[in-house]
């Protein structure tokens, strides 16, 4: 079982949907099934049980309903680095997840969040320029935004057509 040769440590968690743990930001999603196995990092669940999926030695298999790992284990950590006006120059912050990187760009694009979302502002917001916030209305980068959203494409079905 190569790191996890001692019989103490669980190589899978099991929680029911009741039990997930808020920190994943699972509970809610109509996505879950009602149980969720969650493995050590570098673990994976591999069955030859079911019959909708191909057994394991099946050179064509596709995993099926794989992720990452704990968000808390280090080999799950990234690195994020921005530049821009909208941040401050060599600022450290501490750890930051996903959700909360949503946020960020939905602030610098001026979009309001469409649906109710995990992130937490105090995780970023200390790596904003200050005055970003207050910054004047961005109609005129609203309108860039919407032309580029429209040109760029365009630009690319022309390309791939002539050339």
């Amino acid at each position: 079982m190569g790191d996890y040769d001692d019989t103490e440590t669980l190589l899978v968690k099991a929680y029911k949907m009741s039990e997930i743990p808020e920190r994943l930001h699972w509970a809610g999603s109509r996505f879950m099934s009602g149980v969720v196995l969650l493995t050590k990092p570098g673990t994976s669940i591999i069955t030859r049980e079911l019959p909708s999926i191909p057994a394991a030695g099946d050179p064509l298999r596709e995993a099926k309903q794989t992720s990452g790992w704990d968000p808390e284990a280090s080999q799950m950590r990234g690195i994020f680095m921005a530049r821009g006006p909208a941040f401050n120059v060599e600022e450290k912050v501490g750890p930051v997840e996903l959700v909360d990187i949503y946020q960020v760009i939905l602030n610098i694009l001026g979009i309001e969040p469409a649906h109710p979302h995990n992130g937490t502002w105090a995780n970023v917001e200390g790596m904003m320029a200050s005055g970003w916030e207050s910054r004047p209305n961005s109609d005129k980068f609203n309108e860039a935004t919407r032309f580029c959203i429209t040109a760029v494409p365009l630009i690319l079905l022309m390309f791939r057509f002539l050339f």
